[in-house]
């Protein structure tokens, strides 16, 4: 059987959403919906704060580097190069230019350590190279001189690689820490437009249920004034308490019961019952309600119904008839069917005693709504019902099959 399911999408009569300052936002709560929640659930400055993270290792020295460039290599070699009275920078062991090197390697990483680098061999060949000693040969007198510039960008490569590795480990951490608070702020917001989404379904159903309430009270009404109009106010108040279904009343007459009303279409309705009918046994001697959910009274219809509730004398208590549930559909079907129509069968008792109720009515409009039961199939199944019944009170859609597929 096809069964439609519900959604969580707007339903008919619901507010529709609307624009507000270019945001969608919800028509009954006013919220902005999860759809635009989405591309705005983020700081902006969050975003731009992750993104420069993902730049990856810096190609230029920063800024600070150069400042500390000039002030640590250009401007004392300038001072040595103008003003006679400074120490010669060449002549201090070891070497002023070590420091910068060292520090901007260490502190800025391999870029900022070979500018550093380069700077100092620049510097130290403006300032002049220590002159060559007597019998010293060309390859010692240069081996001398250019053994601290190479060291010095052998310094700035290693010790600088080392800075590089721990800069780039902690812009991954950054990335890490914007990246988890971005996740952290859509899913607060999904959280927060769920809750709100939650409240306004709430309220909206606990809103149908009213008007319900109170069409099953004017029903009763209509049929507590009997007459000719008894029967279709029953068959009313059987669909807005269980949906579109079909059920049957039937009444002591001498040994047997009498179909009296017939509401809606099934497959399989009988027009009596005789007295030792499982059914009649189950439900009028042993006076209690009988429901296919149930393990072992799927074998009293055999195919022919779902529940069925005895209908008790107002005058003497006794039973004189039965209220029998021959389909519905299987989202209406649970275990407080049973107790629905117990309730329904009290208020028609007065009715088919005083004969209020009187003929066989068929109401119209209802069979295509409710499919009508195969008795062999529906035997098969309830017979293995029983080993399903846990799921079957838990999860109301394994019931679908309960009116016909």
């Amino acid at each position: 059987m096809n069964e439609s399911l519900p959604t969580m999408g707007p339903t008919t009569g619901s507010t529709p959403d609307r624009a507000v300052d270019g945001r969608t936002v919800d028509g009954r709560t006013g919220e902005p919906t999860l759809a635009e929640n989405a591309g705005h659930r983020a700081d902006p400055a969050t975003i731009a704060t992750s993104a420069s993270t993902r730049s990856g290792l810096p190609v230029l020295p920063p800024l600070m580097a150069l400042i500390e460039i000039l002030v640590l290599i250009v401007l004392p070699g300038a001072l040595d190069y103008f003003w006679t009275g400074f120490p010669s920078l060449s002549e201090t062991q070891p070497h002023f230019f070590w420091l910068p090197v060292l520090l901007l390697s260490l502190q800025y990483g391999t870029v900022s350590g070979l500018v550093a680098a380069g700077v100092a061999i620049v510097i130290s060949a403006l300032l002049g190279w220590p002159d060559q000693e007597v019998g010293e040969n060309h390859f010692n007198y240069l081996l001398r001189i250019w053994a601290q510039p190479v060291l010095w960008l052998t310094a700035a490569l290693v010790l600088g690689q080392f800075r590089m590795r721990q800069i780039e480990q902690k812009q991954e951490l950054a990335r890490q820490v914007a990246e988890l608070s971005i996740q952290r702020t859509a899913i607060s917001d999904y959280a927060t437009n769920l809750r709100n989404r939650c409240e306004a379904l709430e309220r909206e159903i606990a809103g149908r249920r009213e008007p319900k309430v109170r069409s099953i009270l004017a029903t009763l009404t209509r049929l507590n004034a009997g007459g000719a109009q008894a029967p279709s106010a029953l068959g009313d108040c059987l669909d807005l308490a269980l949906g579109p279904c079909a059920a049957s009343v039937y009444v002591r007459e001498n040994d047997r019961f009498r179909l009296t009303v017939a509401h809606g279409s099934a497959a399989s309705r009988q027009e009596q019952l005789s007295d030792d009918a499982p059914l009649v046994r189950a439900v009028v001697r042993e006076g209690r309600a009988v429901s296919v959910l149930n393990p072992g009274d799927e074998a009293i219809f055999a195919g022919d119904g779902l529940a069925a509730v005895p209908v008790f004398s107002v005058k003497d208590g006794r039973i004189f008839g039965l209220l029998k549930l021959d389909a519905v559909r299987a989202a209406e079907f649970d275990d407080g069917t049973p107790a629905c129509l117990a309730a329904i069968a009290g208020q028609i008792a007065p009715l088919l005693e005083s004969g209020g109720i009187a003929g066989l009515s068929r109401v119209a409009g209802v069979a295509p709504s409710v499919p009508a039961i195969a008795s062999p199939s529906r035997q098969r199944f309830w017979r293995q019902l029983k080993w399903q019944r846990p799921a079957l009170r838990t999860s109301k859609p394994h019931a679908k099959t309960l009116a016909g597929e």
